[in-house]
C-alpha cells in the first residue's frame, strides 16, 4: 500500500473529511488530495502532526503500512497485558515491548517522569553495574594491588 492510500484510508475509517484533516495538519486541502492521489507525500516535519491527527504511527505513515486495529480501552488493555505478561520471563517481555515501541527515547522519558526520582534509580542501577564491573576485574586480574591494604581500601571505597 502507498503512504497515499494508507492517509486516505485512515482518514475515511475515522470519518473525518479531507478539509478538517488538512486543518488539523496545517496543510492546504489541495496538498492533502496530491498525498492521497500519491503525487506528492507530506515533508518529515508533517508526518507526526498528520499521525498524531490519523491515530497511526509514524512508521505506518511512511511504510505506507496499515496495521490492522482492534480498538479497546486502555483497561482492558491492561487488564490483558498484565494476565499475559505474568507468564512470560521478564526479558522476553521487555523484548518485545521494545519491538513495538516506535518512540523509545519517549517511552524511557515517560516512565523517568512517571518515578519520584527515575534519574536517581537508573543511576543506582549504572553505579551498582559499574560496581560490579570492577569487581571481575579484580577477580579476573585485569585490576592488581599492590598490597592487601590498598585492596581493602578499594573495596571499602566501591561498597560506600
Amino acid at each position: 500500500m502507498s503512504i497515499g492510500s494508507t492517509i486516505k484510508e485512515r482518514r475515511i475509517e475515522l470519518n473525518v473529511k479531507q478539509d478538517d484533516l488538512a486543518e488539523q495538519v496545517g496543510v492546504t486541502v489541495q496538498t492533502m488530495s496530491k498525498w492521497e492521489r500519491d503525487l506528492t507525500e507530506p515533508k518529515a516535519s508533517q508526518v507526526s502532526s498528520l499521525s498524531r491527527a490519523l491515530k497511526i504511527s509514524e512508521k505506518e505513515i511512511c511504510k505506507g503500512e496499515s496495521v490492522d486495529r482492534v480498538d479497546i480501552n486502555p483497561f482492558d488493555f491492561i487488564r490483558q497485558v498484565d494476565t499475559l505478561k505474568s507468564n512470560l520471563p521478564n526479558t522476553e517481555f521487555m523484548i518485545t515491548m521494545y519491538d513495538f515501541i516506535d518512540d523509545t527515547e519517549g517511552f524511557i522519558n515517560k516512565l523517568y517522569d512517571a518515578t519520584d526520582d527515575g534519574f536517581k534509580a537508573l543511576t543506582e542501577h549504572q553505579n551498582r553495574s559499574h560496581i560490579d564491573t570492577m569487581k571481575e576485574w579484580v577477580d579476573n586480574g585485569s585490576i592488581t594491588f599492590s598490597d592487601d591494604k590498598s585492596k581493602e581500601k578499594f573495596f571499602d571505597d566501591l561498597n560506600k
